[in-house]
């Protein structure tokens, strides 16, 4: 599979993605990016966002393994909150009004720089959210990645295989895994 890099000179974060994904950070689903909102409801902005989308309606994604289900699209989001505490990092990673005991946290080492992950899901009205959640706090920054599969079931879809989303689950984890953040210990 062929990739391309992104590179943000400012803080340092460099990931790898599939050419075939778009790469738009104002990409967005029915159900918002979960580390872009702040505890007062506001967003902050997403410094990339890279991914797939399909259109809502039921023959959305009419083309390649995917045609005709439930996919609404996949994301890979990334952030910086400068000048932030390590609280409120973390505090990022929680889902709002979700019950936190269907939310595993663990802690993983990517390229040298341990961070928080959370793994969980949300849905809301007929969409759904299938989020791994990742932050870590590093020279008073809060680095924060959110790789999300978002699903739709309007329209009579036929639902994903496991196999299909276990697909799309390990390009999301590979994107992840490339992630490098340079220069802040």
């Amino acid at each position: 599979m062929k990739l391309k890099t992104y590179h943000d000179p400012q803080y340092g974060v460099s990931f790898q993605y599939p050419t075939a994904w778009t790469a738009d950070p104002k990409m967005g689903f029915y159900l918002l990016t979960n580390i872009l909102i702040r505890p007062n409801g506001f967003l902050d902005d997403a410094l990339m966002k890279v991914g797939l989308k399909g259109p809502m309606n039921p023959d959305h994604l009419d083309h390649g393994p995917y045609s005709g289900t439930n996919l609404d699209g996949i994301e890979f989001v990334y952030t910086v909150l400068p000048q932030t505490k390590a609280e409120s990092c973390y505090e990022r990673l929680k889902y709002d009004g979700v019950d936190e005991d269907n939310h595993k946290q663990t802690n993983v080492v990517i390229h040298g720089v341990e961070f928080t992950r959370v793994i969980g899901g949300d849905a809301g009205l007929g969409h759904g959210a299938d989020r791994d959640m990742y932050g870590a706090y590093r020279g008073g920054r809060c680095y924060l990645f959110e790789a999300g599969i978002h699903t739709w079931n309007g329209g009579d879809p036929k639902f994903m295989a496991s196999k299909q989303i276990n697909k799309l689950r390990a390009q999301l984890t590979a994107v992840m895994r490339s992630v490098k953040i340079e220069g802040q210990k």
